[in-house]
């Protein structure tokens, strides 16, 4: 029998040790430093505001079985067609692990990863004091943490690189403003919450072009991928162009869903960096998109001056000072500090990479960067689901692998 040993028990090493347990007569053990498996941190969050980007009829675990999540979701008080709850689907991830456990041919193993490496043929790896031999070995590390951002000085106290690691809202007060270096997925995360646990100041996420993910509409047909791409970025923005005029910018998107891997497998290099260098930043705000629910809100706090987004790029963090130059602002040739700039009295500025607002005298400097993910402040938030028609998802008592 042959042993794979996954490094990693987020969701990805949680749905590999899943299927191999399914389909493989493999051995499997799955390492995980801490607490939870099955989670990571997109599926680790309590927060109920942290909602799936894709319509539960579309999440489903298993290949072979595309409408088992809705089926879950069901049985726990869901609707199908709903946005869930990012927790709910944390929970589904734990009890499909525990379902596909098999005694003698699964363990999990809590710890850290300090070392692989090959001997005689097989996979070494040392975790914490406990030393693990198999076949194979498999890194299912997640999403590094974001490094630093130029011009930042984190001994300047506000600066927070991993939003999820602190509760960097704590503390803070209506004159207090917070900072996101970032304006997608992650940074709605962290306005949602902050706004979830009382926080009445403002919000400015910025980016290098201020772009936010689109809304979904209401579901649609699944269109059939588009004959004869190549992988070219030029071509395929043409494609996609002339389909969006004709069935809308989502169908002509979601349409590639099928090819997207092949498409990006098949291109050289030189087509790839094209990608990444102009075209990433649109194709992520139009292809990862958000619920309906969670843009009405966002659009909320924009009308009310509480959260503002917009272009531009920092230029330093000193104490709880921000200068940052708004994009388009000068010409490329003179030196940042030399360019047009603004300044903002910063109470956290947060890491949320994944933009004119008014300045604000801060209590307490803070700073986030922008990967987003209730604060018992005596207000009624909105439920981000739709409750209304066919109830809330409704946790498991069941417990996890």
């Amino acid at each position: 029998m042959k042993r794979v040993a996954i490094a990693g028990g987020g969701a990805s090493g949680a749905l590999l040790a899943v299927n191999l347990l399914r389909h493989t007569g493999a051995e499997v053990v799955l390492i995980e430093r801490g607490p939870r498996v099955a989670r990571g941190a997109a599926y680790g969050t309590d927060d109920p505001n942290h909602l799936l980007n894709v319509r539960a009829d579309r999440m489903s675990a298993l290949p072979d079985e595309p409408g088992h999540f809705a089926d879950w979701l069901e049985a726990h008080g869901g609707c199908r067609e709903d946005f869930a709850e990012r927790r709910a689907y944390g929970a589904y991830l734990g009890e499909l692990l525990a379902d596909a456990s098999v005694p003698g041919r699964f363990r999990v193993v809590r710890g850290e990863v300090t070392d692989i490496r090959s001997e005689g043929g097989r996979e070494v790896l040392d975790v914490d004091a406990e030393r693990i031999e198999a076949d194979v070995a498999v890194l299912a590390l997640g999403n590094l943490e974001p490094s630093t951002p130029a011009g930042i000085r984190p001994e300047a106290g506000v600066y927070v690189g991993d939003p999820w690691r602190s509760d960097f809202a704590a503390g803070l007060g209506p004159d207090d403003m917070v900072v996101l270096i970032g304006t997608g997925l992650t940074a709605i995360d962290v306005a949602l919450s902050l706004e979830f646990r009382g926080f009445e100041g403002r919000i400015l996420a910025f980016s290098r072009r201020g772009l936010v993910p689109r809304p979904h509409s209401d579901p649609s047909p699944q269109l059939p991928p588009p004959e004869g791409l190549e992988p070219r970025c030029i071509d395929l923005l043409r494609r996609v162009r002339t389909d969006a005029a004709q069935v809308g910018w989502r169908d002509a998107i979601d349409r590639l869903r099928p090819v997207t891997q092949a498409l990006w497998a098949s291109a050289d290099v030189a087509e790839r960096r094209k990608f990444l260098r102009h075209l990433r930043p649109w194709w992520d705000v139009h292809r990862h998109r958000i619920a309906p629910s969670i843009h009405a809100r966002l659009k909320a706090l924009r009308e009310a001056g509480r959260l503002h987004f917009a272009a531009g790029r920092i230029v330093s963090l000193e104490a709880s000072q921000l200068r940052w130059q708004p994009r388009g602002s000068t010409a490329c040739s003179p030196p940042a500090e030399s360019a047009p700039t603004r300044a903002e009295s910063v109470s956290t500025l947060t890491q949320s990479a994944e933009p004119n607002p008014p300045t604000a005298a801060p209590r307490r400097p803070s700073a986030s960067s922008g990967h987003s993910r209730r604060a018992p402040s005596g207000k009624s938030s909105p439920s981000p689901t739709s409750a209304g028609r066919c109830g809330t998802w409704r946790s498991a008592s069941r417990s996890e692998s």
